[in-house]
């Protein structure tokens, strides 16, 4: 009865989603002297992302991307945790919606 029981439960598990199994990758960037740096960020596709974005810089900032369906505040010298999916590959822009319109970057998922 057990074995039948383990093996029920190791067919299962087989059948999780990448992202369960995989684990999420943590990529960083930083808002410095008003540009993310680093500016282009390169990630895997079909796996999360945690994005941490912190603010070094004494103003608040919006992180704003239409591309990933995300919009955040990140108040001076705080980081922000910005969980996505799995990514289809891709070019995805962000951008700060407060602040100069240099204040841009973008995540290349491969």
């Amino acid at each position: 009865m057990k074995f039948h029981f383990l093996l029920s439960l190791l067919f299962l598990v087989s059948f999780l989603p990448v992202s369960l199994a995989g684990g999420e990758q943590t990529i960083q960037t930083a808002i410095k002297h008003q540009k993310f740096v680093p500016d282009e960020i390169r990630v895997k596709a079909d796996q999360p992302v945690n994005l941490q974005v912190t603010n070094e810089d004494s103003i608040p900032v919006e992180f704003e991307s239409p591309d990933l369906n995300k919009e955040k505040m990140i108040p001076p010298g705080k980081t922000v945790d910005i969980h996505l999916r799995g990514l289809a590959p891709g070019v995805y822009e962000f951008f700060s919606d407060f602040g100069p319109k240099d204040l841009r970057g973008k995540m290349i998922v491969e």
